[in-house]
């Protein structure tokens, strides 16, 4: 699932026209789950679901900095960048809910496909481009992965001359707004709602195949 920032029915939406069955399938995002929307609350509180999993996103890092960290810069970054809502929670429930985001949102989430073949979850960049180094990323990483656009740009330019993320079958990211799905290797852009107005889900059927084939559906 693409970046949903505070649109809670918006994916409530599309969970029902896809007739998502929330005592078995599985949701996962990938990441920033709040700002810009008027339901980040409700956003936040779909970690608590069973059925629901989410990558750490540069919204939740923000939040997170902000709260956590006690980070200024990190809290008025956050405020301009659709973060105003902050102002309606005391202190004391934005910093439970930073918390609920650092230990329910990973950096990576990886998702078994048919067979032996796996894919990976991540907001944005992958670390020199090879999934391994991902299981060991440290706190120093987390601000290339969540915030870099280096890749989308030079795919935006010229997605053929992308090359692959190495130790995965498939990627899917979010962070870079975009009309439509943009492959870029066999890492998929879904981060679509922002520009396009429809929210991005995909089937781990779905992003195998576009990533075997090298190209989108026409």
């Amino acid at each position: 699932m693409g970046d949903i920032h505070g649109h809670y029915s918006e994916l409530m939406k599309a969970l029902e026209a896809i007739d998502f069955k929330f005592d078995k399938d599985r949701l996962i995002s990938v990441g920033d789950l709040i700002d810009r929307g008027e339901e980040n609350e409700r956003c936040i509180e779909l970690l608590h679901e069973p059925w629901f999993h989410a990558c750490l996103g540069n919204h939740e890092w923000m939040m997170i900095g902000a709260f956590v960290y006690e980070d200024r810069y990190d809290l008025s970054l956050q405020r301009g960048n659709g973060g105003e809502w902050l102002d309606n929670h005391d202190t004391d429930q934005l910093t439970a809910w930073a918390h609920l985001l650092q230990q329910s949102c990973p950096l990576a989430i990886e998702v078994p496909g048919k067979g032996d073949r796996l894919i990976g979850v991540t907001h944005n960049d992958v670390i020199n481009s090879d999934w391994t180094r991902m299981e060991s990323a440290q706190k120093g990483d987390i601000d290339e992965c969540v915030w870099s656009r280096t890749r989308f740009a030079s795919a935006l330019t010229n997605p053929s001359l992308a090359e692959p993320i190495k130790n995965i079958d498939a990627v899917v990211s979010g962070h870079n707004s975009h009309t439509g799905i943009l492959l870029a290797g066999n890492q998929l852009y879904i981060d679509t709602l922002w520009k396009s107005g429809q929210l991005t889900l995909l089937s781990a059927m779905e992003v195998l195949a576009v990533a075997a084939r090298g190209k989108l559906p026409a």
